[in-house]
């Protein structure tokens, strides 16, 4: 029986179909192995130094033009960390840096575990750093610091500097503060939509007596208090109504009045305790309409005048008003007396006294009765 290896070993050897090739160099590598073992090895070259592992080649490299490169190896075979102790500091002065960290869910001392992906942003760690006494980062420049989302916290306060401008640009400002004190010497805000505020309490407070407060604007003024409104004014008032056209929508619906003041419940006082109720002046009528008693009261005189009629009426409707007529009537009785001095009643053409239905009495109980006329008509 022929086996495998003798049937091979019986066949003619191959002879190769070209000669051997050779190589020539241009220059020496200058590769020296200086010294070596099973895994690391210390070697130089034309243009490094090196001290690197067999299995990954991950070392030191010392360049001849002043470089120094440190590769650590692959989280694959390990760890693949760069690990620095420096008991006494650190004294670093440098050029231009670039820094590219790769995140992780894992703390830098519990092993492998980086990660790049973009789903595991929240959960992984990229950089951590703790400095046990003051830290100072002095930019002459611009620096920029931007994340998804950036958290300043201030364990007891957070203090925000600037000789100059201080911007803060967003979609949208939130603050949630237990308080809020603004110290500044001049405030201005420029708003381009609608104003709201909610509070419980709202105090404007003014400390110097020059100023006031102002409120100008293009279009209403709406004001809804389910409590009280008090206004206490220590100088003097003015208010003008100019009963113009609405402008946009109207907040006035009922505008038959330039002025509308209603008290449901409760009365209408006004008082003026040193000076008069003057000059309450119309180009129309003035109309005064109560359901229950109207009285007038004056500790002097009262003057009534007017360039055409006064009508008083008790039960009746307002008698016609001709010019220079004045006309008392009522549904019951009228009543002419004076408890100190006489009742004068002239009249330059004549003077009418007329019972329609009942008696004209002219009595004096306590003196007498004169009558004195050119003609003394009896019937």
């Amino acid at each position: 029986m022929t086996t495998k290896v003798t049937e091979i070993s019986e066949k003619e050897l191959v002879s190769p179909s070209k000669p051997d090739e050779t190589q020539d160099l241009k220059s020496n590598t200058h590769n020296k192995v200086l010294l070596s073992d099973c895994h690391f090895h210390i070697k130089t070259d034309r243009s490094k130094c090196s001290l690197v592992s067999k299995d990954q080649g991950h070392g030191i490299n010392i360049f001849h033009n002043g470089d120094i490169n440190i590769q650590t190896g692959s989280p694959k075979h390990g760890y693949g960390k760069l690990n620095v102790a420096s008991h006494g500091g650190q004294i670093v002065k440098t050029g231009p840096v670039w820094v590219e960290r790769v995140g992780s869910s894992k703390s830098p001392g519990q092993g492998e575990g980086s990660s790049t992906s973009a789903s595991a942003v929240d959960d992984i760690e990229a950089h951590s750093e703790i400095n046990w006494g003051n830290a100072t980062c002095n930019t002459h420049g611009t620096q920029s610091i931007i994340a998804d989302h950036l958290v300043l916290e201030g364990i007891s306060s957070l203090t925000l500097k600037s000789g100059g401008e201080i911007f803060i640009e967003g979609a949208k400002l939130i603050s949630n503060t237990g308080s809020d004190l603004w110290v500044t010497d001049a405030r201005e805000a420029q708003i381009g939509g609608r104003d709201e505020v909610q509070c419980k309490e709202d105090v404007l407070l003014q400390t110097d007596p020059r100023a006031s407060s102002n409120i100008i604007g293009l279009g209403h003024i709406n004001r809804y208090i389910r409590g009280d409104y008090k206004s206490w004014v220590g100088g003097v008032g003015d208010q003008q109504y100019m009963g113009g056209p609405p402008v946009g929508i109207p907040l006035v619906k009922n505008r038959v009045a330039g002025l509308n003041i209603g008290v449901k419940l409760g009365n209408l006082l006004t008082t003026v305790t040193a000076g008069s109720l003057t000059n309450i002046t119309g180009a129309g009528a003035m109309i005064n309409t109560v359901a229950g008693l109207y009285t007038t009261t004056a500790g002097m005189d009262i003057s009534i005048s007017s360039p055409k009629g006064i009508g008083i009426a008790a039960g009746l409707d307002m008698p016609g008003l001709d010019a220079g007529k004045l006309t008392l009537s009522a549904i019951k009785q009228v009543d002419v007396s004076s408890t100190t001095n006489s009742v004068d009643i002239t009249g330059k053409t004549g003077v009418n006294v007329t019972a329609t239905t009942g008696d004209a009495a002219i009595k004096a109980p306590a003196g007498k009765v004169d009558l004195d006329g050119l003609y003394i008509y009896l019937n």
